[in-house]
C-alpha cells in the first residue's frame, strides 16, 4: 500500500501480484529437541540477536482470544471482576483444548524462548486479544497492541519482531496505520472505537491519549512484521513498519497460475481444494460478524466499516473470494506447500491451523532470518 495509506483497504484482483512472492516447500524437518533442531534454532536465535531483535511478539487469530463472540464483555461489563474472570477462563480453556493448533499457548511461547537462546536476551511474549471477527475487535486489539509494545520499554535501536496468525495479521496492518508518519485518519479511527473500547479496558482513556499523541513513541524500536495465513483485508502503511513478510499455505495446481487458488469466477472449485488455506480465502472483506445485541460493538463496527472497508459488504463476499487472491499488495509473500494431508482436513481446518504448530516454528524462523536478517551475519 502507498505511503499515507490512511486505513485504506486492499484491492482484490485476479491479475498477477504487484508485490514479490516465492514458492517454497517445507520438506523434512528435524524432530523437536534433536541435536540438529537445537543447533539450527540456536543459530536462528543468534541471527536475531545479531540483528538487534529485542523482542518477539506472537498474536493469535480469530476465535482464539478472551472473548471470541463478544458475550463476555456484553454480559459482565457491569461487574468488572467477573468480566476479567470470564476473559481468563475463556482463554485458558481454549489453550487447554487447542494447545498449539491455531494458537500460541503459554507452553509454546516458553519453548520458543528457550530454543532461540540460552541467555534470554530476547523477550518472547504472546499478545492476547478478543478474537472476535469484526472491525471493532481488531481495532481495539491494534490500539491495545500499540500500548503493549510501548510497555516493553526496550532500549533504543532494539527491533520488535511480530507474528500475526490469521486476522492477527490484520491487527498488525491496523497498527501500521496508527504508527504512520501522517496522522490522517487516526482521530476518526479512535473516535469510532471509543465507546466499545471503554467497555473492554479500564485504561482506555490513557491508551487513547497515547495513540493520538503526535510523538513517534515506537520510532526507537523498528517493527518487523510477519503474517501467517492472513486473510487479505486492511492495507499496511509503508511508514508504519520496516519489514513485512507473509506466509500463505498454497500448493500450486496444474493448469492454474501459481499465484492463484482457483480460476476466476469459480467459487465452487475452492471447496474441494485441500491444497490451500481455504479459511484464509473465506476471511476476506464481507465475512465480518458483529453482535447486534451489543449496541456499543455494533455502533463501533458500523462506524469503522465506513473508514476501513467502504464499498464492501457481506453481499459482495463471494465476489471477493472468486478473485482467488493469495499475495497481498505489500511485503514479501512466501507461498508454502506445507505438505498437509487431504484426509486430515478437519484437523488442520482446511489448511488454516497448521502455521502455529510447534514443529513448524523452526521452518518459519529460518525463513524470517533468511528474508529479514541474513545480510547481518
Amino acid at each position: 500500500m502507498p505511503v499515507d495509506n490512511q486505513f485504506a483497504h486492499q484491492c482484490y484482483s485476479a491479475q498477477p501480484p504487484v508485490a514479490p512472492y516465492d514458492l517454497l516447500t517445507v520438506g523434512s524437518q528435524p524432530r523437536i529437541g534433536s541435536p540438529e533442531y537445537v543447533q539450527r534454532m540456536e543459530a536462528a536465535g543468534q541471527s536475531l540477536k545479531s540483528s538487534d531483535v529485542g523482542a518477539v511478539v506472537l498474536l493469535h487469530g480469530t476465535f482464539i482470544g478472551y472473548d471470541p463472540a463478544g458475550f463476555n464483555t456484553m454480559l459482565f461489563n457491569m461487574v468488572p471482576p467477573l468480566k476479567r474472570l470470564a476473559y481468563r477462563l475463556t482463554k485458558a480453556s481454549l489453550d487447554v483444548v487447542l494447545r498449539d493448533v491455531g494458537n500460541y499457548s503459554k507452553s509454546s511461547v516458553r519453548r520458543l524462548a528457550t530454543d532461540l537462546h540460552a541467555d534470554h536476551s530476547i523477550q518472547v511474549h504472546r499478545f492476547i486479544w478478543s478474537g472476535i471477527n469484526n472491525h471493532a475487535g481488531r481495532a481495539v486489539a491494534a490500539v491495545r497492541l500499540f500500548d503493549f509494545l510501548v510497555g516493553l520499554k526496550l532500549p533504543a535501536g532494539k527491533r520488535i519482531l511480530l507474528y500475526g496468525h490469521s486476522h492477527g495479521g490484520n491487527v498488525l496492518a491496523l497498527l501500521t496505520n496508527l504508527l504512520a508518519e501522517n496522522r490522517g485518519g487516526v482521530a476518526e479511527f479512535v473516535a469510532a472505537v471509543d465507546g466499545y473500547a471503554h467497555k473492554i479496558d479500564k485504561r482506555w482513556p490513557d491508551i487513547k491519549s497515547l495513540v493520538q499523541s503526535p510523538a513517534r513513541l515506537l520510532e526507537k524500536n523498528p517493527l518487523d512484521l510477519v503474517t501467517l495465513g492472513m486473510p487479505i483485508r486492511y492495507g499496511f502503511e509503508s511508514t508504519g513498519h520496516e519489514r513485512l513478510m507473509h506466509f500463505v499455505n498454497h500448493r500450486p495446481r496444474p493448469q492454474l497460475s501459481e499465484y492463484r487458488v482457483a480460476r476466476e469466477g469459480s467459487l465452487r472449485a475452492l471447496f474441494p481444494s485441500l491444497h490451500c488455506d481455504f479459511v484464509q480465502q473465506l476471511g476476506v472483506a464481507g465475512s465480518n460478524f458483529s453482535n447486534p445485541i451489543d449496541g456499543a460493538m455494533w455502533t463501533a463496527d458500523r462506524r469503522l466499516a465506513k473508514l476501513l472497508a467502504p464499498g464492501f459488504s457481506c453481499w459482495s463476499l463471494s465476489r471477493q473470494i472468486r478473485k482467488g487472491m493469495l499475495v497481498p499488495e505489500e511485503g514479501q509473500t512466501l507461498l508454502v506447500d506445507y505438505e498437509q494431508s487431504a484426509f486430515q482436513w478437519l484437523r488442520h481446518m482446511w489448511g488454516h491451523l497448521i502455521y502455529t504448530r510447534s514443529h513448524r516454528m523452526l521452518f518459519h524462523i529460518e525463513q524470517i532470518v533468511r528474508c529479514f536478517y541474513a545480510s547481518v551475519d
